[in-house]
């Protein structure tokens, strides 16, 4: 009789949980703003894994991982941490490679095998607040297993990510940026 109880029990509590649940960022209220204990744990924790550049002229320290891609042949998208100091702030800055980014903007297309769905998103300024959004969508694109292109200047298709390294590394830099102001 217990162990039927205990059967019914984690079956009850285990059919309110969705494991496939998938981990996005709304893009509505964007806050740059950073907490001391998130600032804290990003110093104490995860800049293990970054390089540092201060830009001196602007107070900003910008932090790239260090196992980002670097190569100068095959196309690619990174992020970089900026933290402002002095406004208490951070952003995420999406830096591709010169062979992804043409006439100063971004367009990355995505399909859903799955739904038959597709689209494209632009990243078209550089401001804080652009940059911010098209990082939260290329995030929730890859936490939904979509197919990430581009266009070469002949047309041809070509993925963002070349590897599920590559990609891993995008989200880990994604996912402390969001611990660092407050979404995760």
């Amino acid at each position: 009789m217990k162990k039927h109880f205990v059967i019914i029990l984690l079956s009850t509590l285990f059919s309110g949980c969705a494991f496939d649940s998938v981990e996005t960022v709304n893009t509505d209220n964007i806050n740059f703003n950073i907490s001391e204990g998130d600032r804290l744990f990003f110093d104490n924790v995860a800049r293990a894994s970054y390089e540092k550049e201060d830009l001196e002229d602007s107070r900003i320290d910008v932090y790239r991982h260090q196992h980002r891609m670097k190569d100068t042949v095959a196309p690619y998208i990174n992020a970089a941490i900026a933290l402002n100091g002095m406004d208490n702030e951070a952003y995420i800055y999406i830096e591709p490679s010169p062979e992804v980014k043409f006439n100063d903007s971004l367009e990355v297309l995505w399909s859903d095998f799955g739904t038959r769905e597709s689209g494209s998103i632009w990243l078209n300024t550089e401001d804080y607040r652009s940059q911010f959004v098209f990082a939260a969508e290329l995030f929730n694109h890859i936490a939904h297993k979509h197919e990430l292109h581009y266009r070469n200047t002949t047309r041809e298709k070509i993925p963002i990510f070349r590897s599920e390294i590559q990609q891993k590394i995008f989200m880990q830099t994604m996912r402390d940026y969001y611990k660092l102001i407050g979404v995760m």
